[in-house]
């Protein structure tokens, strides 16, 4: 991976760049290989934080994930991302090592919890630094994706991108509009929030008619243009 760049613009259900020091890392090796068991304790020696192994993919965001493409396929991947968003879980931080060019892992990239693809030839050095910019709250993709998925996105905007739109949303509106953007369904909302899918549509209701849609698939292309304007300062009144 010659050219590498960390753009924090990409789609992500993130607002703002989310340092991740916090959290340490877990490397997903269903094999348990010799090569990961020494790659993790490298991790914990190159980066200070605590990273082990693990044979079964965790189901809470209190790790960040490294994932070995050599011996988990994509497929199966992103079935493990569906389901967290069916069941309502928050999924954790990832990144794709050992990824073969052209694969389908590389397809991945779509899913706003993935913050960065390492192929299998990344030189040590620079996938430690692409590892300490993950932590840092950045994204780390080659050059050649990020224009691939930048030129599959761009479209003439059917709003005015220049300025903010000035609609102001509670905290409720602002975690249903999060979860529209993620592609979450009512039901995934519902348990997320802790409330009753019934109770989610009659917000949504009255979050359509403040955005001025009439159908979710409306708010989705709103969100499109709006998402990075919507504010995040806490309204005085929980909707």
């Amino acid at each position: 991976m010659t050219h590498l760049t960390y753009p924090s613009a990409l789609p992500s259900t993130q607002p703002e760049k989310e340092p991740l020091l916090h959290l340490p890392i877990l490397l997903f090796s269903p094999a348990r290989s010799i090569d990961n068991i020494l790659l993790s304790r490298e991790i914990q020696a190159r980066l200070e934080c605590g990273s082990d192994i693990t044979a079964a993919l965790p189901l809470t965001d209190s790790a960040l994930v490294l994932i070995d493409c050599r011996e988990v396929s994509a497929a199966n991947i992103q079935f493990w991302f569906n389901q967290l968003s069916a069941d309502g879980h928050k999924a954790p931080p990832c990144a794709l090592i050992n990824c073969s060019r052209n694969s389908d892992h590389e397809r991945l990239i779509e899913w706003p919890q993935l913050r960065g693809i390492f192929s299998r030839n990344t030189a040590g050095t620079l996938f430690y630094q692409g590892l300490q910019h993950i932590r840092e709250g950045d994204l780390w993709f080659c050059r050649r994706l990020c224009q691939d998925f930048l030129r599959r996105r761009r479209y003439a905007p059917s709003h005015n991108v220049l300025h903010n739109p000035g609609l102001h949303f509670t905290q409720r509106e602002q975690q249903m509009l999060h979860g529209i953007y993620a592609g979450l369904t009512n039901g995934a909302i519902a348990i997320q929030m802790g409330l009753s899918e019934h109770t989610v549509k009659s917000h949504m209701y009255n979050l359509f008619r403040k955005i001025g849609v009439k159908s979710r698939l409306e708010v989705s292309n709103w969100l499109r243009d709006c998402y990075p304007f919507i504010t995040r300062r806490q309204s005085c009144s929980d909707g």
